[in-house]
């Protein structure tokens, strides 16, 4: 949580310097194929789809800033994402304290990206 509250502060300072300092529109830069996939899953499944796969597929700063993209209230999307984690923390403990499935491992296997 610590890195989501860090990059969404980092967020907004970053997008009001480019507002206001440099008069640049923010909305305006070059679309590759990856940020097209992006701005597709965010417009599909909002914020909720994007604070349920950032702890796993996203990364935290990935997540972080798609979300502010999309909900300009920083506490919404800090709740967001601490449902999420929670969500994730507690799955994981009873994958492990349960079932003895160790989750490091098989987030190793799932990684067929890499």
């Amino acid at each position: 949580m610590i890195g989501v509250v860090a990059y969404d502060l980092l967020l907004m300072e970053i997008l009001y310097y480019i507002k206001r300092k440099r008069g640049i529109d923010p909305r305006k830069f070059k679309m590759n194929k990856k940020m097209r996939r992006l701005v597709r899953f965010r417009n599909k499944f909002g914020l909720a789809g994007i604070a349920l796969l950032t702890p796993i597929l996203l990364q935290v700063p990935v997540g972080t800033i798609l979300a502010g993209s999309i909900e300009s209230n920083s506490k919404k999307v800090f709740l967001y994402m601490f449902i999420s984690f929670s969500l994730y923390s507690i799955a994981f403990y009873l994958m492990n304290s349960m079932f003895d499935i160790n989750p490091g491992d098989v987030l190793k296997q799932l990684q067929f990206w890499k």
